[in-house]
């Protein structure tokens, strides 16, 4: 059963999103801080990581920037689900592409169903 990582720090939409993902047969573990992330991951290598990009202490692209340092987590396949929209120059930067994101999906613009088909696609490259 593949493993994904939730970095999401609204506890109503990590539930929502871990209740979709649950009826896919996806184990979640779900993180409310970037520390708390790395930790997980550590713990338990994910197969996949959703992320949003408004977390507290850290910015989302901090934390995808900290996980793809570690060897291991390269290929790990990232998706953004975000309220946060980064400007055309910022998606465009050398930076953020060394970031890796596989998909990049907007709330409220994208349904919990859509995030979920998204996954299951990510999960089978």
């Amino acid at each position: 059963m593949p493993h994904v990582l939730l970095l999401e720090p609204d506890r109503i939409i990590a539930k929502c999103i871990v209740e979709e993902l649950e009826r896919r047969s996806i184990t979640v573990s779900v993180a409310t801080n970037a520390d708390s992330a790395i930790i997980m991951a550590d713990k338990n290598y994910p197969d996949a990581v959703i992320s949003e990009l408004s977390i507290p202490g850290h910015s989302g692209s901090e934390f995808l920037y900290e996980f793809r340092t570690y060897s291991d987590w390269r290929t790990v396949p990232i998706l953004v689900f975000s309220s946060l929209k980064p400007s055309r120059e910022i998606l465009s930067s050398k930076d953020w592409k060394l970031l890796g994101i596989t998909e990049m999906l907007y709330k409220p613009d994208t349904s919990l169903q859509k995030l979920g088909q998204t996954l299951d696609v990510a999960l089978q490259q």
